[in-house]
């Protein structure tokens, strides 16, 4: 059984997801941000009630440290994922009717990025300029 050709250009639309650059496709953008945000949560939490259980002042600064440091990367992930997005294309695994081709993350993508990236820049440099510069 033959398919139309139009059939056929759709199939090799949808299989040319998986020859996209491994950070351009929109599952493994979704999973590496869900996966920092869950692990981040999880130290978070056990960090913190670490540090509220621990007697030595020691162990509590530790635990704030860590806590600081998985904000950190946490923040450093999600300014990637966010200039990955405004600098190119993102795959969906979908196909856009209109023109054949896999669906890209489209204008709203883009600006919710912008405006995520600009936030963490702007808490981040009020936090610097406010508690970091003045101790330094």
């Amino acid at each position: 059984m033959t398919r139309s050709p139009r059939i056929e250009k759709r199939l090799a639309a949808k299989r040319s997801y998986y020859s996209k650059p491994i950070f351009r496709r929109s599952r493994t953008i979704e999973a590496v941000l869900g996966t920092a945000c869950v692990a981040a949560l999880i130290i978070l939490k056990i960090a913190s009630q670490i540090g509220l259980v621990a007697g030595k002042e020691s162990i509590g600064k530790a635990m704030a440290v860590l806590c600081g440091v998985t904000l950190l990367a946490v923040t450093i992930c999600v300014l990637l994922l966010c200039a990955l997005t405004l600098t190119g294309p993102i795959y969906k695994p979908q196909l856009n009717f209109s023109t054949g081709d896999l669906e890209t993350y489209g204008t709203i993508d883009r600006f919710a990025a912008f405006v995520i990236a600009s936030l963490i820049i702007g808490v981040v440099g009020y936090v610097g300029y406010r508690y970091v510069l003045p101790v330094g």
